[in-house]
């Protein structure tokens, strides 16, 4: 499963792995399942023994549990380690060269996709790995739907265009990129949390959506008062 599934990591940060490449494993299980001769159905998957492949390599099988199997998170994660026989994996942490305070588990994983989908934020029956992986790439935007068609994510334009690959071409967008690409995905308002010198917001504003800038210290918590700012506007836009 290693070469095969790669999390491509920002600074300490190991997984877990995105949902596209999260998919694509169900997937292919899934139908790897369906071949196989009726009782005859078990498949032996396997990684190395590096703490972080593990922890990749199990949170997708309970995964692949709770979305395709219809187990409960806590069955799953009980399935995977073979019912405590095993020790649970290293918890994954946020994406910063720092100490990491807080960690992310198994159990949370397995949850966290349990909830999308009892609460109808994510299918995995239409989930589109093209349109995810299309959105991902800097050079359409970095995109990400955090809450389908109602919030979304991306990575702040610069004043200046970088140049991704100077072969094909390849950029990142401009303040007035995204503001067409917004206007084509229906969004109506852009929340800046960095500097205000990163680009122009009239760029936003002559396009017609709404810009709000709320800017904190890159890789830090914002204050509360910058958080039910963010909440106020976001219960307006709903």
């Amino acid at each position: 499963m290693d070469g095969d599934l790669v999390y491509a990591r920002f600074f300490a940060d190991f997984g877990p792995l995105h949902l596209a490449r999260t998919v694509r494993f169900c997937h292919n299980l899934e139908s790897r399942l369906n071949l196989a001769p009726a009782g005859r159905k078990r498949l032996v998957l396997y990684c190395s023994d590096h703490p972080h492949k593990r922890a990749n390599a199990l949170t997708l099988l309970a995964i692949f549990l709770v979305v395709v199997g219809g187990l409960s998170p806590e069955l799953a994660v009980t399935r995977v380690l073979k019912g405590g026989e095993l020790p649970p994996p290293f918890g994954f942490r946020d994406a910063s060269c720092g100490v990491c305070t807080f960690f992310i588990t198994l159990l949370d994983c397995a949850r966290a996709v349990h909830k999308a989908i009892s609460t109808s934020l994510w299918s995995y029956q239409t989930f589109s790995i093209d349109e995810y992986n299309h959105l991902d790439c800097l050079d359409n935007g970095d995109i990400n739907w955090i809450v389908p068609g109602k919030l979304i994510a991306f990575s702040g334009p610069q004043r200046e265009r970088i140049v991704l690959d100077a072969e094909s071409g390849a950029t990142t967008l401009l303040a007035r990129d995204y503001a067409a690409l917004f206007r084509s995905l229906g969004v109506t308002c852009v929340i800046r949390f960095n500097e205000v010198t990163t680009y122009d917001r009239k760029a936003f504003t002559h396009a017609g959506l709404r810009h709000i800038d709320l800017p904190f210290p890159d890789g830090s918590n914002p204050s509360d008062d910058i958080l039910f700012k963010f909440i106020r506007v976001r219960q307006q836009s709903f």
